[in-house]
């Protein structure tokens, strides 16, 4: 868990240190609508016309119904125009990184606790601020892989 050390910036991931040098944020801040399966959180970056279309572009398709909008957006901070969008997570992937953490770091392994010992851990606030952790980790390695950059 000590993960969550790192919301405060104690101990922040390398790639999204390397994004924010590069103007490029992963925040905390969560989107609750999407699915149950998914952990959304949104990016915020410098406005690229281009990118921002593209954006708009593959938004409107996944959200045709809802309407794309009210989750994508340009901001305006310090006088520099930002584009705002959420980023998907899937849950299970969020689950795996921190019980092989838990079980590699930790050496806590998943037979020690009985099944209502599992849900009152997973529903637990630090559980819940590790999971927005490595889906802030898990974005930001996925965008640096993307930009083709490494720490």
């Amino acid at each position: 868990m000590r993960k969550i050390a790192r919301e405060t910036g104690e101990d922040e991931d390398p790639n999204i240190t390397l994004l924010s040098e590069k103007n490029i944020i992963v925040t905390s801040e969560e989107i609750e609508f999407f699915s149950c399966r998914h952990k959304s959180l949104y990016i915020i970056e410098p406005y690229k016309e281009f990118d921002y279309k593209e954006i708009c572009r593959t938004m409107k398709k996944a959200l045709s119904i809802i309407g794309y909008e009210d989750f994508v957006r340009i901001i305006t901070r310090k006088g520099i125009k930002y584009m705002k969008y959420p980023r998907l997570v899937e849950n299970w992937s969020i689950t795996t990184n921190i019980l092989e953490d838990l079980k590699v770091v930790h050496k806590i392994k998943g037979e020690e606790f009985t099944e209502d010992e599992w849900i009152e851990i997973q529903t637990s606030e630090p559980w819940k601020k590790s999971e927005n952790q490595v889906a802030r980790e898990i974005i930001a390695l996925e965008i640096c892989e993307h930009l083709n950059i490494s720490t």
